[in-house]
């Protein structure tokens, strides 16, 4: 089948996919914190598996998740922004997918609700609002020039998140404020 064949821009062999939504059972933040961490921990220690990784939305699924990017030098205040898809992704979640870093780095255990907020960005888009040059530093803005800047720490290969053959899309990842 072709769409075996096709490149998605990281190797799906071997990656196993699995949703639960906590707050669904009645988990408050905290408690959902602890099952996240207690279902790292435990997938963790099965034999065989290199790497576990959490993330809001997974490449592939029916969950299209986009944000409204105030992006300094491409918008005006009071304008609708810039809309990429998007997703919150723990530390591991680009190794986890074979998806590289091609330039700056990326998040760490040291990334937690209490430090400046950070995002990865794909290559796609830093090549669309940064030609020819590094967006690691740059700061965009969710939604509007007044809220927290998001300071850019990495860029990461294009791969494909909604569809196979989708043409590369602006793709913006954070790492989560609460939690994981």
């Amino acid at each position: 089948m072709a769409s075996e064949r096709a490149d998605v821009g990281f190797d799906p062999k071997g990656v196993v996919a699995v949703a639960c939504d906590p707050a669904m059972a009645g988990y408050d933040d905290g408690r959902s914190n602890r099952f996240w961490d207690q279902a790292v921990e435990r997938v963790r220690a099965i034999p065989g598996v290199e790497h576990v990784a959490l993330a809001s939305r997974l490449p592939f699924s029916i969950n299209f998740s986009n944000s409204s990017l105030h992006i300094p030098g491409h918008n005006t205040p009071g304008d609708n922004g810039t809309t990429v898809a998007s997703a919150r992704v723990s530390p591991e979640y680009f190794r986890t997918l074979g998806v590289g870093i091609v330039d700056g780095r990326a998040f760490t255990t040291a990334d937690t609700p209490t430090t400046p907020r950070v995002g990865i960005i794909n290559r796609t888009m830093a090549r669309r609002f940064w030609p020819g040059q590094s967006p690691v530093g740059k700061r965009v803005h969710l939604r509007d020039v007044n809220n927290e800047p998001i300071e850019i720490v990495g860029v990461v290969a294009d791969h494909r998140v909604r569809t196979i053959g989708e043409p590369h899309r602006r793709i913006s990842t954070s790492r989560r404020r609460s939690g994981w």
